[in-house]
């Protein structure tokens, strides 16, 4: 039963899998000199926020699964409960480490997806396993989550809210983590209808020579669900991609959806991204000449935001000063 829990957060992550090949990076992002690096977050507040909000929902996710509070049911919620956070803090830990070790710089997307692929691994074992469990199970997350990040960026494909590494392959995890790790004791307090003799549990209790079973069981499960929604969608993908419908126009993905940035975003840097927005070129020349001063001409600080309409801009200034050189060129000539 905790393997219905494991699987579902898997399932947004296997459309996501099969669109970003269909798709494609977006423009000009393994280009320039983020080519192999993750581009820092537009707003490290709203993702900051974001993550806290889909944790403390979360909980309530997971507490669905108890159908009462009555005999063992306030037990189980506090199992859940416990679990559920070492799990994402592990998780968040594990990932802003390694974005330490190999990046040298605390990174807050590390953080907030850390959180998010601790809950996801945790999902079908927080009511089944013992704490020490779920600190491991979140530590694993956390480094699938940053390597499979890294692995991502190797192949130049561009997964904007890493769902595949967060949804899917912890998604995959946690369904096996709950095979590996459910012991007997607490599988018989979530689950009180199982006979003694029937009670299963993870590999390594081997409980009642149940526990190769419970894997085997997990991963058959596992891959038909991966066969059915792969299917499923698509059905739905592969008709809207042949007709060029999944795409926005190489004119909204370059002005009017989030582009190109090198990093954290300033005051000057949110009226840039605000310009984007308005897309409406021929109003704001006057406007981002001013932010170009604010952000110092020629320099390119951590905090500035690079978008298609200053690049622009650049380039035709390039341009007319060339034109004026050949033109004093053509005088002096004649």
């Amino acid at each position: 039963s905790s393997g219905i829990n494991a699987e579902w957060p898997l399932r947004p992550g296997l459309p996501a899998l099969i669109l970003l090949p269909l798709i494609g990076p977006r423009r000009n992002r393994f280009d320039g000199e983020w080519k192999e690096e993750r581009l820092p977050s537009q707003n490290n507040y709203f993702k900051t926020l974001g993550a806290t909000i889909m944790w403390m929902s979360w909980y309530g996710l997971v507490f669905g699964g108890v159908s009462t509070l009555r005999t063992n049911g306030g037990a189980v919620v506090a199992k859940i409960a416990v679990n559920t956070t070492i799990s994402a803090v592990a998780a968040s830990i594990t990932a802003i480490g390694f974005g330490l070790y190999y990046e040298r710089k605390l990174c807050p997307t590390d953080a907030s997806n850390g959180i998010l692929s601790g809950l996801v691994g945790i999902t079908g074992a927080c009511a089944t396993v013992d704490t020490e469990w779920a600190l491991f199970i979140g530590m694993v997350s956390g480094l699938i989550y940053f390597s499979l990040t890294k692995v991502f960026l190797n192949l130049q494909i561009d997964d904007v809210v890493d769902g595949v590494q967060i949804h899917l392959c912890c998604g995959i995890w946690s369904v096996i983590a709950t095979a590996l790790f459910s012991s007997r004791d607490l599988v018989k307090v979530a689950y009180p209808d199982f006979e003694d003799e029937s009670v299963p549990c993870g590999l390594f209790y081997q409980c009642n020579g149940l526990g190769s079973v419970q894997l085997a069981a997990n991963l058959v499960y596992c891959a038909l669900i991966i066969l059915w929604i792969g299917l499923t969608s698509g059905l739905i993908i592969l008709p809207l991609w042949y007709f060029d419908l999944i795409r926005y126009s190489s004119r909204t993905d370059g002005e009017d959806t989030q582009s190109d940035y090198t990093g954290d975003t300033d005051s000057a840097d949110s009226d840039t991204h605000n310009l984007i927005q308005d897309s409406n070129i021929g109003r704001v020349d006057a406007e981002l000449k001013t932010i170009k001063e604010r952000n110092s001409p020629g320099i390119s600080p951590p905090g500035r935001v690079r978008n298609e309409l200053v690049i622009r801009e650049e380039k035709e200034e390039e341009e007319e000063e060339e034109e004026e050189k050949e033109e004093k060129k053509e005088k002096s000539t004649d």
